[in-house]
């Protein structure tokens, strides 16, 4: 049968094809943060998030870590003012 004219051929389709490669490239990398630290994908988003925005709290993360599904969506962090230099000096910053 003769695909029809609306219809999308996925193997041609780059948004689908970029989805699959992105999804390849999320488990090899997963696999290897498994095997080498015992991390899930959701554990290593959370680092990756608290490696990038050290100071969000756990709400925060935890809504930036969803958005990691949803790349579409541009995350905010809030504006903090900066530690006191005596506490920053104590946490090693």
């Amino acid at each position: 049968m003769p695909p029809r004219p609306d219809t999308i051929d996925l193997d041609r389709f780059l948004p689908y094809r970029l989805s699959v490669l992105t999804n390849l490239v999320s488990s090899t990398i997963a696999d290897a943060y498994q095997r080498r630290f015992g991390l899930s994908i959701p554990e290593w988003r959370v680092l990756a998030v608290l490696a990038r925005y050290p100071r969000l709290s756990a709400a925060e993360v935890a809504e930036l870590t969803r958005r990691a599904e949803r790349p579409d969506e541009v995350f905010h962090p809030p504006q903090r003012p900066p530690l006191p230099a005596r506490v920053a000096a104590a946490v090693g910053r």
